[in-house]
């Protein structure tokens, strides 16, 4: 529509048309875009995504969200280089309702919406927090829950999973158990965890994402006494016959690392050795000559470092075989010697009015077996011992022999 304006001068006047104004027009639309969370984005469009049909006309461009609110505040809009621009973050990843308006210089004006999707990068879940140093008591059964949010993860909807070893990359100790479910350290250390354990805890996320944080479990000492592992077999030493026997090591164990065992001995009701024997305990050794037959029930104490002990009883008899006479070699007969275990036994001269006792024993001394003969010849089967070299000792009243026997298996 036209309108006639009439404008009187001094001297005459003129007639001027004046023309309509046009808005701007899209011309030139550009698809929906999108970017990735955490990358630099920048978008520059046309020059003629709008134009404007009014000659020498010129268009500004502004920039919002389409329900009319401002863009956030990772992404800018520069007018003059037509460009948006930004890094978005975790918290921006969705779709954006872009509007561009585009005004002439009269102030008329067009829109041109778009969606801009920022596409979300998996973010590493990441420590937060912090396990101090835990101490527990060896034999004590110990639980330790870590907090819920010990680790973080920006990802929205993301789900960490748990994973324990040792900072070494070795596997947990036998006694410590880890559940991923509950978050849960538990277990009873026992003497043989004693010390300071690294340990790596991992949060794993759905992509695989992981981060670690390394804590330390230290296990301290609860004493352990002394025990008895093995006992000592009858001693026996002839009257006035130096005697002497060192203590095995394997009678007694102490399972605390580093812990020493210092061996004393007494008679089994407490009181002192008889005065022939002594004992020498940095040699554990027991050494004398007794004088007089008896038997002794000989207690031997080994206590730790913490003063707790343990003890074990043996006997040592004092024998006399003065006034028996000896066997003549060929009033007793065995064979097959070697033997498979199996032998006989001959008497040549017996009436058995005494009785004959048989005991067998090792090259140590020690009595593996005894039994009693009931006649003159006897079948002997002897099936639970090792083979090797042994003594097969006759005792009666009245006479007494030793012969070596050997086995062989």
């Amino acid at each position: 529509m036209e309108k006639y304006l009439l404008y009187i001068l001094f001297f005459g006047f003129y007639i001027v048309k004046a023309q309509t104004n046009n808005p701007p027009v899209l011309t030139n639309p550009f698809d929906d875009i999108s970017t990735f969370e955490d990358e630099n984005f920048s978008f520059i469009f046309s020059v003629d995504l709008f134009t404007d049909p009014d000659e020498n006309d010129e268009i500004t461009y502004d920039a919002q969200m389409s329900d009319g609110a401002s863009l956030p505040q990772w992404l800018s809009f520069d007018n003059s280089l037509l460009s948006f621009s930004g890094v978005p973050s975790n918290e921006d990843v969705g779709v954006l309702n872009i509007q561009i308006i585009a005004t002439d210089l009269q102030g008329a004006s067009a829109t041109f919406d778009f969606k801009l999707e920022v596409i979300n990068t998996n973010d590493p879940p990441y420590v937060q927090g912090n396990i101090d140093p835990i101490h527990i008591q060896e034999d004590e059964y110990f639980e330790y829950v870590f907090s819920e949010d010990l680790f973080a993860d920006d990802d929205i909807g993301d789900e960490l999973s748990y994973s324990a070893l040792l900072s070494n990359g070795n596997e947990l100790p036998a006694w410590l158990i880890f559940d991923n479910a509950s978050k849960t350290f538990s277990g009873t250390p026992e003497n043989n965890a004693v010390g300071d354990w690294e340990i790596r805890l991992t949060a794993t996320d759905v992509s695989g994402e992981k981060v670690s944080l390394d804590f330390s479990l230290s296990v301290t000492n609860v004493n352990d006494p002394p025990v008895v592992i093995n006992t000592i077999p009858e001693q026996k030493v002839e009257q006035n016959k130096t005697f002497s026997y060192t203590v095995p090591d394997n009678i007694f164990e102490d399972y605390d690392p580093d812990d020493k065992l210092e061996l004393s001995a007494s008679l089994a009701d407490g009181s002192n050795l008889p005065d022939w024997l002594s004992f020498d305990n940095s040699e554990n050794t027991f050494s004398g000559t007794p004088s007089e037959i008896n038997v002794y029930n000989i207690k031997l104490t080994a206590s730790d470092l913490s003063g707790d002990t343990v003890s074990t009883n043996f006997k040592l008899t004092v024998y006399q075989i003065t006034g028996i006479n000896q066997y003549k070699v060929d009033e007793l007969i065995i064979y097959p010697n070697p033997s498979n275990g199996v032998f006989n036994i001959q008497l040549m001269d017996n009436d058995f009015s005494n009785k004959v006792f048989l005991s067998l024993k090792n090259t140590s001394g020690a009595t593996i077996w005894t039994s009693l003969l009931n006649s003159n010849k006897e079948k002997v089967q002897i099936n639970e011992i090792k083979a090797g070299i042994y003594f097969l000792e006759f005792k009666s009243k009245n006479k007494y022999l030793v012969k070596k026997i050997i086995i062989e298996r």
